[in-house]
Parts: structure tokens; sequence; C-alpha cells
């Protein structure tokens, strides 16, 4: 982590720092930076596009206890319950209808 004092330059009619160009590389900042004002002072962080990389994602799900928690809690359910499902009852009761209809039809 960084912890430094940056120097406050004049850019133009405005003023601005120069960010060290191994946070530059680091947080992937490009043109833009986003400022927020915050109770404790402002923070600035790259941005981005909403569309995170499969890489990244996974980076960031493993990084995430929560994600974790609800990936196990996932696990196994791929079958969608259908191994517990009792089939003799449906299958009895599509053999009934179809038995019905039978008798039904004209002969």
């Amino acid at each position: 982590m960084f912890s430094g004092i940056l120097k406050v330059v004049e850019i133009g009619n405005s003023r601005g720092v120069r960010i060290p160009s191994r946070l530059i590389q680091r947080y992937g900042i490009e043109d833009e930076i986003q400022l927020l004002e915050t109770a404790d002072g402002l923070l600035l962080r790259p941005v981005r596009s909403g569309k995170l990389s499969f890489e990244e994602s996974f980076r960031q799900m493993a990084a995430d206890s929560d994600s974790q928690a609800e990936a196990v809690s996932l696990e196994g359910t791929l079958v969608d319950g259908l191994e517990v499902e009792d089939w003799s009852s449906i299958a009895a009761a599509t053999r009934r209808k179809r038995k019905k209809s039978v008798e039904r039809r004209p002969r």
C-alpha cells in the first residue's frame, strides 16, 4: 500500500497532483479517474468499464468470503432436485391418464 505526500502543482488554470506511475499501473488507470468526497477526505478511483473480464471476476469472487459461501451453498443444485423426485407417482398418474383416453376413444 502506498502512503506518502504528493505535491499540488499548477496545471494551466487548475491545480493537480501527480500520481506515481507504479500506482497508475497497479490500478489500471487510463484516461480518467473518479474523485469522491467522503467524510474522511478525498478518494480517487480508476474509471473502469462496468464489465469485468473472467479473470477479474474470478479474482474478485475468490477474495470475497460471501461469494465463496454462496458458491458452496449452491453446490449440488445442478441436478435441481430431480434425483429425489418420486417418479413412481408421476408414472402411475400418466398410466391412468393414458388408460382413460384409450377407453374414451370411439371404435
